[in-house]
């Protein structure tokens, strides 16, 4: 069930104890909040999407202990490691333009895409909207890391 952008803020606030007292999980654990909120392929506009939310844990949490939800429509999820491409977002209303110029970078740089993009969200509630940020992440395949040194160019793949 997708639930709007506001209500879905609200479940990951509680769960994590930044909206209720005390936090709505089993071991009653304030959790540190992380950066960024993820959502898959997904431009938010306050209030009216419906999509689905990830909130990273810290990485002292592992999944056999991470604190269960005392709400039914959060679930405690895997995220597999991976390497992505992450652009800030110029622009709110071309975002879907700005994700396929920076498909086409990476495309012309030798970059091969994995999997779906998604966005970042940098929405704290405790400051000021127009510093909040947000970002285009999409997933490589095959990531080159180039770097210049003494007049070597030292490459690694991942």
């Amino acid at each position: 069930m997708k639930l709007p952008f506001n209500d879905q803020v609200q479940l990951l606030a509680d769960y994590v104890g930044a909206g209720s007292s005390p936090p709505a999980n089993m071991d009653g654990d304030v959790i540190p909040i992380t950066a960024p909120i993820l959502m898959p392929g997904t431009v938010v506009e306050m209030g009216n999407i419906a999509s689905t939310f990830r909130l990273i844990l810290p990485p002292d949490f592992e999944m056999n202990d991470a604190p269960k939800p005392l709400d039914g429509r959060l679930e405690v999820v895997e995220i597999p490691e991976h390497v992505c491409a992450v652009q800030a977002v110029i622009n709110k209303n071309n975002v879907e333009e700005q994700r396929r110029q920076l498909i086409e970078t990476l495309k012309k740089d030798g970059h091969a895409t994995e999997g779906s993009w998604q966005m970042l969200h940098y929405r704290s509630p405790w400051f000021n909207p127009m510093f909040n940020a947000d970002e285009i992440s999409i997933g490589l395949r095959k990531y080159v890391h180039c770097r210049e040194n003494r007049n070597t160019l030292w490459c690694t793949e991942y």
